[in-house]
C-alpha cells in the first residue's frame, strides 16, 4: 500500500508541475497577444505550409506499435493461473507475485529448503504458495506450475497434490503429479487406492507408464478396458 500511495504522490506532483508550467505559459501568452498576433498569423502560415506530411513509414510504424499493444494486451487477458487456495481468503490478490522477481523467489525457496520450520510456519507459506496467482516477474506459467509440483512432491504433501489435481484441469507436470500418487500408493501395498487416481488421467496426458497402470487397474477391477 505504501509503495501504491508514493506512486499515486509522484503522479500528483507530476499532474501538478506540468499545470503549473502550462498555466504559466497562457499567462504569458495573454501578456503579449496584443503585441504579437500579426507576428503568430504570419508564423502559423509559413508553420503550415511548411509542416511535413508523415511518411508512410512513419504511419507503419505507428500501427505497428498500437497492434504490439494490443497483443500484449491479448496475452496478459489470457495468462492462466494454477492453485489451491483462494487469495481473498488471507487477503490475498490474483497480483501477489507480479512485483517479485523470479530469482528473488527461486532463491527464497532454496533458502528455506535448509530450514525446518514450524507447523504454522508452513501452512503460512502454502497459503502464499498455493493461492491463485499470476506468476513473479521474469517466470513464465510453466514454471510457475512445475516449481508449486515439485515443491509438493518433494515435501511429501499427497494430500495437497490431490487437491491440486482437483481444481486445475490442465498444466504442465500434470503426468509426474498424477505418476507420484500412483506410485506412493503402490509402494505402501495399497493397489486399490492407487487405482482411484487413475481419475485423473485423461486422453491429453500421454504417459506410457500411466496408460498402462490404468489398464492393468481397469483388469484389476474386473472391468475391460
Amino acid at each position: 500500500m505504501k509503495l501504491r500511495s508514493f506512486n499515486y504522490f509522484i503522479g500528483l506532483i507530476i499532474i501538478f508541475f506540468c499545470s503549473s508550467l502550462q498555466g504559466e505559459e497562457k499567462i504569458d501568452i495573454w501578456k503579449n497577444s496584443k503585441e504579437t498576433i500579426t507576428d503568430s498569423k504570419q508564423a502559423e502560415k509559413k508553420s503550415i505550409q511548411g509542416s511535413p506530411i508523415p511518411e508512410s513509414s512513419e504511419t507503419i510504424k505507428i500501427l505497428d506499435k498500437i497492434q504490439i499493444q494490443e497483443t500484449s494486451k491479448t496475452q496478459t487477458e489470457e495468462q492462466k493461473i494454477y492453485g489451491i487456495y483462494e487469495p481473498a481468503s488471507y487477503d490475498f490478490d490474483l497480483n501477489m507475485w507480479s512485483a517479485t522477481k523470479a530469482e528473488d523467489l527461486r532463491a527464497s525457496l532454496k533458502r528455506l529448503e535448509k530450514i525446518e520450520l514450524s507447523k504454522s510456519s508452513n501452512e503460512i507459506l502454502e497459503a502464499i504458495l498455493f493461492s491463485f496467482s499470476y506468476p513473479p516477474q521474469g517466470m513464465t506459467e510453466k514454471e510457475f506450475v512445475d516449481l508449486k509440483i515439485n515443491w509438493l512432491i518433494e515435501n511429501d504433501r499427497a494430500e495437497l497434490i490431490e487437491s491440486f489435481l482437483k481444481q486445475n484441469d490442465q498444466f504442465s507436470g500434470k503426468s509426474k503429479a498424477v505418476e507420484y500418487l500412483v506410485n506412493k500408493n503402490i509402494a505402501s501395498g495399497d493397489i486399490k487406492k492407487g487405482c482411484e487416481k487413475i481419475k485423473f488421467i485423461d486422453a491429453k496426458i500421454k504417459d506410457s507408464y500411466l496408460e498402462k497402470f490404468k489398464i492393468y487397474c481397469l483388469v484389476f477391477n474386473d472391468k475391460k478396458p
